[in-house]
């Protein structure tokens, strides 16, 4: 009775320190980021922030991850921009530890596409990349954003499917800048991953066709850098899926904005050498 009493004292004292431990990586990781708004101490908040990341614990990553995830807008653009970096970093420290967490994490950087500064969004577009090269082949294949991978028709199955849905869902928003950011992340994430999955690349085809067809759809010149990225994985190689991709690029051939006919030719060159 008595040693219970004491392995359950310990276990006590042992779940307090961890609390103790958390609480104050918590406040080390919020006082780094309150430097980042001051020029003067940037560059050691970002490497105060670097170090805390390269010796986290599993529930040391949840704690940093949900610090993250409270930068708001109004926050000084240098924080927002460094907190989608260390998405990245900390994907590169950690891999594998990361993937639960991966689906919030997209979602998150997914957000910051509105954010009106442009080296946030191109931050967003680089660690979306790094996100991409750090998903194991398997994960995901079922349900990630809806639906499973067995031949049918879930458009979003795959170890990409954690990126697709979100960024399918900005490409919709009458925002020019977060239309050319979410065609950089797609075309980024399927030249970065690991596994492709030309199945899936081969089923969300008809959609990126959708949107160049479309007249209000603004971001047409990064959408056709998409197509280049889909056909460069091996993403159409049905006939069916290659004459709609030809037929929609000689459209944009035609288009009276220089920047999408350049993409257009640009894509059609890059059909031809893979």
């Amino acid at each position: 009775m008595a040693q219970s009493r004491t392995g359950k004292t310990r276990s006590s004292k042992s779940g307090a320190s961890t609390q103790l431990m958390l609480i104050e990586l918590k406040q080390r990781i919020f006082s780094a980021l309150n430097k980042l708004a001051d020029r003067d101490t940037q560059h050691i908040a970002v490497e105060d922030l670097e170090n805390i990341a390269e010796s986290l614990s599993p529930e040391g990553i949840s704690v940093f991850l949900s610090c993250l995830y409270e930068t708001d807008p109004q926050q000084k653009s240098a924080v927002r921009k460094e907190c989608v970096k260390m998405f990245g970093i900390l994907a590169n420290l950690h891999e594998y530890v990361l993937t639960p967490h991966l689906p919030k994490i997209v979602i998150s950087v997914v957000r910051r596409l509105r954010d009106p500064d442009s080296n946030t969004r191109d931050a967003c577009v680089d660690t979306m990349g790094i996100l991409a090269s750090k998903v194991p082949p398997s994960s995901f294949s079922v349900g990630a954003c809806g639906g499973s991978d067995n031949g049918g028709a879930a458009p979003y199955a795959g170890p990409l499917g954690v990126f697709f849905k979100p960024l399918f869902d900005v490409l919709s928003e009458q925002n020019r800048g977060v239309q050319v950011g979410a065609a950089m992340c797609l075309a980024r994430v399927i030249e970065s991953t690991r596994d492709p999955h030309p199945p899936a690349l081969q089923r969300i085809c008809p959609r990126i066709v959708k949107y160049l067809s479309n007249p209000n759809f603004s971001a047409k010149a990064a959408l056709l850098s998409v197509i280049a990225s889909i056909v460069q994985a091996g993403g159409a190689t049905s006939y069916q899926c290659l004459a709609m991709i030809v037929s929609c690029v000689q459209e944009a051939l035609k288009s009276t904005d220089w920047a999408t006919r350049k993409a257009a030719s640009d894509t059609f060159a890059s059909m031809a050498s893979s």
